[in-house]
Parts: structure tokens; C-alpha cells; sequence
């Protein structure tokens, strides 16, 4: 860095570019580098923290898949014994499976449908909200990387008119 000259009248500092010096603008735009770069700082801080989020969103997606499966085979087996119960029942008082027990058979079997077709809904509602959840955290991610680098270049860029200033 060179050091400041004054002009002919021995009065007024020359900066490195021969203007006069302006050190009031230089602590300025000093101020204003330090504030940036503590403000890329915080922006990579929450650009991680959302991408942590991201995570646990893909995380609680595949939980949400694990935990639908458990309740449509729970309710399949439910199903399955009733069925069972009922075929045991009528095979047990000596009859056929005819007239009212294959309807009750029948009413059985189609409420078992109904009750697996709730669960694989919910479980997808579920995992739409998780999704959700994810895509809002990875934009939010993006957003913040966004600004730190922002907030870098603006920090470069403050410091290099701190040194054309003096």
C-alpha cells in the first residue's frame, strides 16, 4: 500500500489514485465490509441449519412409507382372521359357505379394501406434507447460501473501496 502524498499546497492528502483522501468514507465502507462478512457468517449458519432440515424432512418421509406398510399389513391380517373366523363358524355348525355367510364374507372382505385404501391415503397425505416440509427447507437453504455469497462480495467489494479511498 502506498503511503498517502499531499498535493502542492501540502494540505490535502492524495489517495493512491492522486484524488484527495476521503478517510471518513474509508472507515465507512471498512464498517460496512466487517458487517457483511459477519452477516456471511450467519447466512452459511442458516443456510446449514435448513439443510439439516432437508434431512430430517427426507427422513420422516421414509418413516411415514415404513409406518403405512406396518398399518396395511395390520389391517390386511385383521382382515385375513376375520375371514377366517367366519369360514371357521360355518364349517363348524355344519354348513356351506351360501346364502348370508358369503355376504357377511363379502361385506368382509370389501371393508377390509375401504380400511386399506384409508390407510394408503393417509400415509400419503402424510408424506405430501413431509415433502412439503422439504422443498420449503431446500429453498430456504438456497436463499440463504444466496445471501452469504451476497454478502461476501459486497464485504470484497467494501474493503477494496476502504483501500481506494485512502
Amino acid at each position: 500500500m502506498q503511503l498517502p502524498t499531499f498535493g502542492t499546497d501540502g494540505s490535502t492528502p492524495l489517495n493512491m489514485f492522486g484524488q484527495a483522501a476521503n478517510y471518513g468514507q474509508a472507515l465507512n465502507d471498512i464498517g460496512g465490509a466487517v458487517g457483511d462478512l459477519f452477516a456471511y457468517q450467519g447466512d452459511m449458519a442458516s443456510a446449514k441449519m435448513f439443510g439439516k432440515s432437508v434431512a430430517i424432512a427426507q427422513q420422516n418421509q421414509q418413516i411415514e412409507k415404513s409406518s403405512v406398510a406396518i398399518q396395511e399389513s395390520q389391517q390386511q391380517r385383521q382382515m385375513f382372521m376375520g375371514i377366517g373366523t367366519l369360514q371357521a363358524n360355518q364349517a363348524g355348525a355344519g354348513g356351506t359357505m351360501g346364502g348370508s355367510a358369503m355376504d357377511v364374507l363379502r361385506a368382509s372382505t370389501i371393508q377390509g379394501g375401504l380400511s386399506h385404501a384409508k390407510v394408503a391415503m393417509q400415509g400419503q397425505i402424510q408424506e405430501n406434507v413431509y415433502k412439503q416440509q422439504e422443498l420449503t427447507a431446500q429453498q430456504e437453504e438456497d436463499q440463504a447460501k444466496s445471501a452469504a455469497k451476497g454478502a461476501l462480495f459486497g464485504g470484497v467489494l467494501k474493503t477494496l473501496g476502504a483501500v481506494a479511498a485512502i
